[in-house]
């Protein structure tokens, strides 16, 4: 099935910032599978989580935000929950629904929403410190079923 350049293009800006929040999901849950071996606060373990501040380019907002405290639990919730950084999971789901509203089935969109939604919910800061690895978890099996929805329709 032919798709008119429009809604290739926003086809095309789903998938990237789809892709966006799965990688940083993946991340941030091998980075706490790998930090469970040391005690929370270690230096090499905040040297870590700085260092990925630093390899997404977030550094500086996060301190001005956070003031320096570079904790696990302040930097993933910062990853999963920052609206105005362009890293966070959340500002990426909010992209990839935006591109996908209107110009996809409604089975892509509504799977999208889902999650979205889920992410402004009261109790996810709560739900994502109590269990990272099923949050997270949630978040990069729903980034798969978008894509498994897109190569279904045009793959």
């Amino acid at each position: 099935m032919a798709l008119p350049i429009s809604s290739s293009y926003r086809v095309f800006w789903t998938g990237k910032y789809l892709e966006r929040a799965e990688v940083v999901a993946r991340l941030l849950d091998q980075k706490l599978l790998h930090a469970s071996d040391r005690a929370d606060g270690s230096p090499r373990e905040v040297f870590e989580w700085e260092s990925m501040l630093k390899s997404f380019g977030v550094y500086s907002e996060f301190v001005r935000r956070h003031g320096g405290d570079v904790s696990s639990k302040e930097v993933i919730a910062f990853f999963v929950f920052e609206e105005h950084c362009p890293s966070s999971i959340l500002h990426c789901i909010h992209m990839a629904r935006e591109n996908a509203s209107g110009s996809m089935p409604d089975d892509l969109f509504v799977t999208l929403n889902k999650l979205h939604l889920k992410l402004h919910e009261p109790l996810s800061p709560d739900l994502l410190a109590r269990d990272p690895h099923a949050f997270l978890g949630e978040v990069i099996e729903t980034c798969m079923q978008v894509v498994g929805i897109v190569n279904r329709l045009w793959g």
